[in-house]
């Protein structure tokens, strides 16, 4: 009986452990923690804390979109906007190339404007850090301030970057709470460990890792690497692991300095 008990509880594990891998989770990491605790337990967090799958939160295409002259809602296909009169297609095209000449005046690198206008400069960013956005977002949060340029939207997340009085800011922010605004770095090099974190976190291997850093200029991902790996087993769950990440992009911010 009991090692019944014993090769249930290891196969709803293991589980738990393809569940995890299909939403963007360390199938690994979850399959011991399942064994650990419980596999119901485990399940039951796994389904509550945010899903990393690639395809999870894709957008249903709108019937509706904002103008990229006015910000109006218009039909997804017209070709002449209602409201303002003009021609939809020019208009977002000219919108499109203002909002990279815009990125290019903040001072990011040339390959995250590249990714921000949907060229891929490494297969390990297609699907998770790859522009244009979806439509034209509105200024998250208050409607004054400096410039807010989005880079690109993720399962539900828009990702961006500003210049204010203390320098460069990357963020994020949900498409259903615009004015939730979640501060990820100070410095592109803090913003790429953020984004990291995410690709590690889908168990890419080293050397794809090591590409993608190469293509894009991170020059921490060994110390990441080191440091994660070294304080994998405190970050059992989702609040440690996210303190944990903030310390670690506030210390690589420090390092980088203002333009890093």
């Amino acid at each position: 009986m009991l090692i019944y008990i014993l090769l249930v509880w290891i196969g709803l594990s293991v589980a738990v452990g393809v569940v995890a891998a299909g939403r963007g989770r360390k199938a690994v990491g979850w399959t011991i923690l399942a064994c650990l605790i419980s596999p119901v337990v485990a399940g039951i967090f796994l389904m509550v804390i945010d899903n990393r799958s690639p395809r999870a939160g894709q957008p249903v295409v709108a019937a509706h979109i904002d103008c990229p002259g006015c910000g109006k809602r218009i039909l997804r296909d017209a070709r002449i906007c209602r409201h303002c009169g003009g021609t939809v297609a020019a208009m977002a095209e000219h919108s499109e190339a203002q909002r990279i000449a815009a990125l290019r005046q903040l001072g990011v690198s040339a390959p995250l404007v590249q990714l921000s206008s949907g060229h891929c400069v490494h297969e390990a960013f297609r699907g998770t850090c790859l522009g244009p956005p979806n439509r034209a977002y509105p200024r998250a949060g208050a409607a004054d301030g400096p410039a807010w340029l989005a880079l690109w939207d993720q399962d539900g997340m828009v990702y961006a970057a500003l210049e204010d009085e203390d320098g460069l800011e990357f963020n994020r922010y949900s498409i259903e709470r615009p004015r939730d605004i979640d501060v990820i770095a100070r410095t592109e090099q803090g913003f790429w460990l953020h984004r990291f974190d995410f690709l590690y976190e889908r168990d890419m291997p080293d050397d794809t890792l090591r590409q993608a850093a190469k293509a894009v200029g991170f020059r921490y991902l060994d110390r990441y690497l080191h440091e994660r790996r070294a304080a994998e087993a405190q970050l059992g769950t989702f609040a440690k692991h996210r303190a944990w990440l903030q310390n670690l992009i506030a210390m690589i911010d420090g390092d980088a300095g203002p333009g890093g």
